[in-house]
């Protein structure tokens, strides 16, 4: 499920009904984790994640967390190991220390298992700390695969992270992609979406957003691979569902 949000927010249901929220949306100039995101987390009825990821410190990615991890029963909170003395995880450390919820710090290699035969691999960042301030090329990127079916989520990198995750020769393929950087300029580099050879592309972006994702250059060169492209700004909240053999593909919740 790719909720629409400004930002990047993404929930998934494992197959025995475990729920992981990676990333919540967010912006300095209104609050998307309390006016989109939580309430479809009330309409579906969830009150309970299992584990929170934090891809990167960026506003758009952490602060609708902030909220949830507020409102709701949380089992654990997973931020990047190389951003862990972030400053702007002061928020979130604060609400896991008042709620007494573990803190794990990711890195390449690691994977959360969330049942049999479903489990989350980190394939980048690796374990160094990042003392910068130019987030996006140190997001984490996530794999899972369930079958038949794969998934690939990778925050914000751009070109630099993408060429080093292509240079680590671990991509593999994929059945989905979630487009780096919400389609931005940044994040066009052919060889990634050949590697990858997605057979759907989603674009996380806010509806009439102001930084001008998706980029046009990123759309042409999707297309021109023969990638179908779902968006959030124009299709709502797009829902994937598989049994690890078929897929099902639901769009729409717009007001959601």
């Amino acid at each position: 499920m790719f909720v629409q949000t400004q930002g990047d927010s993404i929930l998934l249901k494992s197959p025995g009904g475990k729920f992981v929220l990676v990333d919540g949306g967010g912006s300095h100039y209104s609050d998307p984790g309390s006016k989109k995101l939580l309430p479809y987390l009330h309409h579906r009825g969830i009150r309970k994640i299992d584990v929170i990821i934090n891809t990167h410190p960026d506003i758009d990615h952490l602060q609708g967390l902030e909220k949830a991890s507020k409102e709701l029963s949380v089992a654990h909170i997973a931020l990047p190991y190389c951003f862990k003395e972030a400053e702007e995880y002061e928020e979130l450390k604060g609400i896991a220390a008042r709620k007494n919820i573990p803190l794990i710090f990711l890195k390449s290699g690691q994977r959360l298992s969330l049942e049999k035969g479903c489990e989350l691999t980190v394939l980048y960042p690796e374990e160094e700390l990042y003392h910068g301030n130019h987030y996006n090329n140190k997001s984490l990127v996530l794999y899972c695969q369930y079958g038949a079916f794969s998934f690939l989520l990778t925050g914000d990198v751009e070109k630099e992270g993408m060429q080093e995750l292509l240079q680590q020769g671990n991509l593999g393929t994929s059945t989905v992609l979630k487009v780096p950087h919400h389609g931005s300029k940044g994040s066009l580099l052919p060889e990634f979406y050949r590697e990858l050879n997605p057979r759907w592309a989603i674009i996380s972006a806010g509806a009439n957003n102001s930084f001008g994702h998706p980029h046009a250059s990123v759309l042409k060169e999707l297309q021109e691979q023969g990638i179908e492209v779902l968006r959030t700004d124009e299709d709502g909240a797009i829902v994937f569902q598989s049994n690890g053999r078929w897929v099902k593909i639901k769009t729409g919740a717009k007001g959601l």
